[in-house]
């Protein structure tokens, strides 16, 4: 079963938890396999729905396992810096 279909037939509390499981695999190859780097505003801009639900609902995402977040770093000037940019990876579907 590959993970669009494993995606597709679990339920959710909150129908917004299957959308932003969908951004996080379009957003690299459809095996689901590996990280993918999704910039702040990318994430927060890619429905209609308000950028706080967004990252609220990832994080409960995140708490129940389905999925990893990194915050990615970078320097700059010497001073080490979190950019706007996060990790995404599929965790239980793969």
């Amino acid at each position: 079963m590959s993970v669009l279909e494993k995606i597709n037939q679990l339920s959710f509390e909150n129908p917004i938890h299957r959308l932003i499981l969908l951004k996080i695999l379009n957003s690299g190859n459809m095996d689901g396999i590996g990280e993918r780097n999704i910039s702040h505003e990318d994430m927060a801009h890619f429905c209609c729905c308000h950028s706080m639900v967004i990252f609220r609902e990832t994080k409960n995402l995140e708490n129940q396992g389905i999925i990893k977040v990194r915050k990615i770093l970078t320097i700059t000037d010497g001073k080490v810096k979190t950019a706007p940019f996060r990790a995404y990876e599929l965790q239980e579907l793969v």
